[in-house]
């Protein structure tokens, strides 16, 4: 047996049911959006309801096992994870059991900022900017199956990266918070033929330039 799903008029997942007798669900409003897996929803479930309805007097191990799993599950029931929607539909806000991360996003719908519940709580509480990620791109527009790379991206972890693309949207350099250059070159059908990384010291002077990787084509 296979699950089987349930979808709204816009053609939304809204319900999946598992064959043993789980479920999950969504619920959508215009602003918000509501994520139930089937921890959430185990109190409803039939399989719940009917184990616990003909639990036996003197059960098998593998039904105090089975009753010991859905005791621990039911913690959770009813704790969704909420999305709030801005205008675009990017979910800017997600609380995940009572863990908000927020995320900020340009006109294009790229993300340009992402905060973890820690720290965005250290924000509310104490005033601070603190921050996880911050992405700066170029003017070149992507799709939602071609993304474009940021030309820069800013971690508070890991400092910050630099990275360009060619005019066709292949990743052509690179240069790490560790100042460690990498660029890549392709032929005139935008295939990959040599991987050139250079380690650059903090005067400026360079530590290391190899030739790491090299691709020979059968027609080449």
């Amino acid at each position: 047996m296979s699950d089987t799903l349930y979808y709204d008029p816009l053609e939304r997942v809204i319900r999946t049911e598992t064959a043993k007798g789980f479920f999950s669900k969504v619920e959508f409003t215009p602003w918000e959006e509501r994520n139930y897996d089937e921890n959430d929803t185990v109190k409803d479930s039939s399989f719940y309801q009917d184990f616990l309805e003909n639990y036996p007097t003197n059960p098998t191990e593998a039904q105090r096992n089975e009753k010991n799993a859905l005791e621990k599950a039911t913690v959770f029931y009813d704790t969704p994870v909420i999305r709030v929607l801005d205008s675009l539909g990017n979910a800017f806000l997600v609380n995940d059991n009572g863990l908000t991360s927020y995320y900020k996003y340009d006109i294009q719908g790229r993300l340009i900022e992402s905060i973890d519940p820690r720290l965005y709580a250290a924000n509310l509480s104490q005033g601070t900017t603190y921050y996880n990620f911050k992405y700066r791109y170029g003017l070149r527009v992507g799709t939602e199956e071609n993304p474009v790379n940021p030309l820069v991206t800013d971690s508070t972890d890991g400092g910050i990266n630099l990275s360009l693309d060619n005019a066709m949207g292949n990743h052509l350099w690179n240069r790490s918070p560790r100042n460690f250059d990498q660029v890549i070159y392709y032929d005139e059908l935008q295939r990959k033929v040599k991987v050139r990384t250079k380690g650059i010291k903090n005067d400026g002077n360079i530590a290391t330039d190899n030739v790491v990787e090299t691709f020979i084509y059968g027609e080449s």
